[in-house]
């Protein structure tokens, strides 16, 4: 799968199909590629979209999310999946201006969280670029005006984020701008 600004390709083989507009995909910018397993075993395509939110491909067929079906941000810049210590899975989303979503993989029609500037306090930014995560399990939101750390310190939701060390330019950061692909 490759995706670009003028859609989606999939390469298989010597086999290339482009999927499109026509196709069913909400936006032709492609940001973040993710490939899951649903709760019913099979895998799914995700794709981050700009503008037109998160776009499913399953059985062969496009499906997509945006605001009529409760995605509180058009913009997806990286989607992460991660496991809880609880042994839960969850997908994450970097967005353009609403922070950090998060939603359980357990369902397909599993809510939206928001853990934006308001929700966790120490987030220097609500534009997310990147999500990535460490081997004790932290989460790192790599943002406009630096990195967040990410700690999930509450025992009875081991899953649920509850501080954020912020890193800067004070901190050592050479640029407060991340990249998106760094």
């Amino acid at each position: 799968w490759v995706g670009t600004e003028g859609g989606l390709m999939r390469i298989q083989g010597r086999e290339k199909k482009y999927f499109s507009l026509q196709d069913g995909l909400p936006s032709l910018n492609i940001y973040s590629l993710l490939e899951v397993r649903d709760s019913d075993g099979g895998a799914s395509l995700l794709a981050g979209t700009r503008g037109g939110g998160l776009a499913r491909f399953k059985g062969g067929t496009w499906t997509s999310q945006g605001k009529d079906q409760g995605l509180p941000s058009p913009s997806i810049y990286h989607l992460k999946e991660t496991r809880s210590r609880d042994g839960r899975r969850w997908l994450w989303a970097a967005t353009f201006g609403n922070g950090i979503l998060r939603r359980s993989l357990a369902r397909e029609d599993a809510p939206w969280e928001v853990f934006d500037d308001q929700a966790l306090p120490n987030l220097p930014s609500n534009v997310i670029l990147r999500i990535e995560e460490d081997r004790r399990g932290l989460l790192y939101a790599m943002t406009q005006r630096g990195v967040a750390r990410l700690r999930f310190e509450d025992p009875q939701d081991l899953a649920r984020p509850t501080s954020v060390e912020s890193f800067s330019l004070e901190s050592g950061l050479p640029a407060p701008m991340c990249n998106f692909g760094a």
